[in-house]
């Protein structure tokens, strides 16, 4: 690890092979991120990456002050990740288009986005759906941030941005709950949306299922990744 962690004065053979070395460590991550656990082509991306940028950046002997910031430019993107385990996901346009979609079928007036992320997805239903009132909450600092900025500059009158936890959210208020979430929090949603949902009302979940409740509708997405629309009907 020595070898590894200390710049070395001139490239000879023995740093060409550390690169070689590196950037097989890379592939073979990017493998098992593709072939085992189907990652997005961002993530094998970086799995690539990161062995062959970790190893350059020590090299560059970078002053502290830089690895604290960039440590708390995650923490303020992955805000959640930590206590709520829901990192940040964001959802692809084919999915914008089904989520339209329904809101026709179900001729639904109200519409919340419960961790909405940088606003991609509310902004193109309120911008295709100006009949319908839309919320997205955010408490990830700079996803928030981005969100809000975005309706700050270009404003829709159908869109409100709101800073907030999901958890003190009134779900009664929308007739559509969306969320693009994990695992870890879909039970204790799926009981805050059995208590406060109205008849009639539709609780979506973007590839991620309840324990022990089947949703009423699955609608299996034609994308890469095969994305999975759980819904479930009050």
């Amino acid at each position: 690890w020595k070898y590894f962690s200390e710049p070395q004065a001139s490239v000879g053979a023995g740093q060409i092979e550390i690169w070689i070395l590196l950037g097989l460590w890379g592939l073979i991550a990017a493998a098992i991120g593709s072939l085992i656990f189907k990652l997005p082509i961002w993530w094998i991306l970086i799995n690539a990456c990161f062995p062959i940028t970790l190893y350059a950046i020590n090299s560059l002997a970078l002053p502290a002050w830089l690895y604290l910031t960039a440590f708390l430019i995650c923490l303020a993107v992955f805000w959640n990740a930590g206590g709520e385990r829901v990192p940040l996901y964001l959802t692809n346009r084919k999915t914008w288009q089904a989520l339209h979609d329904l809101l026709h079928q179900k001729q639904q007036m109200s519409f919340i986005d419960i961790g909405c992320g940088i606003g991609g997805t509310i902004r193109f239903l309120a911008t295709n759906n100006p009949d319908v009132r839309f919320e997205g909450v955010e408490n990830a600092p700079i996803p928030f941030a981005i969100s809000w900025l975005r309706q700050s500059l270009v404003p829709l009158k159908n869109l409100k941005i709101r800073y907030g936890d999901l958890w003190q959210q009134d779900l009664s208020r929308f007739d559509m709950v969306y969320c693009f979430l994990s695992p870890e929090p879909m039970s204790k949603l799926f009981d805050k949306a059995t208590r406060e949902m109205n008849p009639g009302s539709v609780l979506i979940s973007n590839s991620f299922s309840v324990p022990n409740h089947h949703p009423g509708q699955t609608l299996v997405l034609n994308d890469k990744r095969k994305t999975r629309l759980l819904i479930w009907e009050f």
